[in-house]
């Protein structure tokens, strides 16, 4: 395979696997956000908890 061609194939790889992950992302923003507003107290507070640790994570990680 030439060159350019393995270089343009990189790319669309590249860019398929950012779409990928970008749909991931998405899906699981969505099902967090059904999540915390059931109507079900069991999985909206499981949802705030997991919201609240990520968070956390988050701010323990940019902290330093």
């Amino acid at each position: 395979m030439p060159e350019d061609q393995v270089g343009k194939l990189e790319a669309t790889e590249n860019t398929v696997s950012a779409m990928a992950a970008a749909a991931a992302e998405q899906q699981q923003f969505y099902l967090l956000l059904g999540n915390l507003l059931s109507p079900d107290n069991v999985v909206r507070k499981q949802a705030e908890t997991d919201l609240f640790e990520k968070f956390e994570n988050c701010v323990a990680l940019h902290k330093y």
